[in-house]
């Protein structure tokens, strides 16, 4: 999976499966959610799930990451603001935004110089939620689905053992003074598996303004 179908890597390759994400400029952006999108219609041809299907899924993806990029700066201000200086940022969620908390530990320490660790919502409430008794800061993923219950228990936990979070999702949560919500927009026939294309507009707008 590449954005240059006549590198080395694509010439020492059995097949080849261009990604056409175009000239980067920054930090990958284009070439990330694109691998996202090729990856998981590979992966649903080899399992014989019905490609159209998922086609149709993505297909409304590109207009809602520009509703989401209309006045970002304004719109994100609130978000950067929040976290303010913060020494440490846990970036945590489940199942495909897995995706997103690995890409976002990357962008976060790359483009903005930020000290974080990515780390599954489950393995984060058994193993490093203890030290939430001192605070802390959390960028949360919970998009609608299946692991979405889960994590919205423990962003509760965190804010009531004293840490902040910012939580992106695309479900109806009431934010606090220690929680700030980004709302994902809902997209017709997406779920789950499409919103790590919208999430990561977040982490990448905030590792512009921190």
């Amino acid at each position: 999976v590449t954005n240059t179908p006549d590198s080395t890597l694509a010439r020492g390759a059995a097949a080849v499966l261009p990604m056409l994400g175009g000239r980067e400029k920054s930090t990958t952006n284009k070439t990330y959610t694109n691998s996202l999108v090729v990856l998981a219609l590979t992966a649903a041809k080899i399992a014989g799930l019905d490609t159209a299907a998922l086609l149709k899924a993505y297909a409304g993806l590109p207009k809602a990451m520009e509703g989401m990029l209309k006045d970002w700066r304004a719109r994100t201000t609130l978000f950067a603001d929040f976290l303010g200086d913060v020494p440490h940022l846990d970036i945590l969620g489940r199942g495909p935004s897995l995706a997103t908390v690995w890409q976002g530990t990357l962008i976060l320490r790359e483009l903005a110089h930020v000290k974080t660790a990515g780390a599954n919502v489950g393995l984060f409430r058994h193993g490093m939620i203890p030290s939430m008794k001192r605070g802390g800061c959390q960028l949360v993923f919970a998009p609608k689905g299946v692991t979405h219950a889960l994590t919205i228990r423990l962003v509760e936990e965190v804010v009531a053992l004293g840490g902040k979070v910012i939580l992106a999702t695309n479900a109806e949560v009431k934010p606090t003074e220690r929680l700030l919500v980004w709302r994902l927009p809902d997209v017709p026939d997406a779920y789950e598996l499409q919103m790590p294309v919208l999430e990561i507009l977040l982490v990448e707008l905030l590792g512009v303004l921190i």
